[in-house]
């Protein structure tokens, strides 16, 4: 992430985003950041990956798979700029249709071909938005069980980033030196 965006500073900001809508979703870290790291690999802007992270994990109810295929539907559709049929069919078969979201909102039916990147965006917003049929479904799924078990394993494997994170000078010196011997 830190290559993508070009400073360290930009992907912390980024990252501290992402990682706080972590805690609060039943959603695992790993595919957070992965979901971020696909979003930014199809030049998705930064600054609006938090939150389109946080509609589609509102969209997907807290299922992996379902945010995984929605992300990936998401970015490609994002990258081409309009909504192509493989990808509201991929949206389709993880739950979510954009088109009746549109349709509810303007009162008109839509056709593809010309439905463009940002209608479809902001219909992940309007859908997880107060009112919309995925409002805060991340955090009400985060109070099942599988929810509160997917937030103690993040919990752990958090603690255990920044264990790593203040030992790493001590790590990779015996990296390097376990390297020495080997060689």
């Amino acid at each position: 992430i830190q290559t993508m965006l070009g400073s360290k500073e930009k992907a912390d900001a980024l990252l501290a985003k992402v990682r706080e809508y972590a805690t609060v979703s039943p959603l695992e870290f790993g595919d957070i950041t992965s979901a971020t790291q696909m979003m930014l690999g199809f030049n998705i802007e930064a600054e609006k990956v938090p939150r389109f992270i946080e509609a589609i994990g509102d969209v997907s109810m807290g299922n992996s798979q379902k945010f995984n295929s929605l992300s990936l539907a998401f970015s490609q559709m994002s990258a081409t700029g309009k909504l192509m049929g493989q990808d509201l069919n991929q949206m389709i078969n993880a739950g979510f249709n954009p088109l009746s979201v549109m349709a509810e909102k303007s009162g008109k039916e839509m056709s593809d071909g010309k439905i463009t990147t940002e209608m479809v965006q902001q219909a992940f917003i309007d859908a997880t938005s107060a009112g919309g049929k995925f409002y805060n479904m991340s955090e009400n799924a985060s109070k099942t069980i599988s929810g509160q078990m997917s937030m103690l394993s993040d919990a752990i494997d958090s603690a255990l980033n920044n264990m790593g994170k203040s030992s790493e000078g001590m790590i990779m010196k015996g990296i390097k030196a376990a390297t020495t011997l080997v060689q």
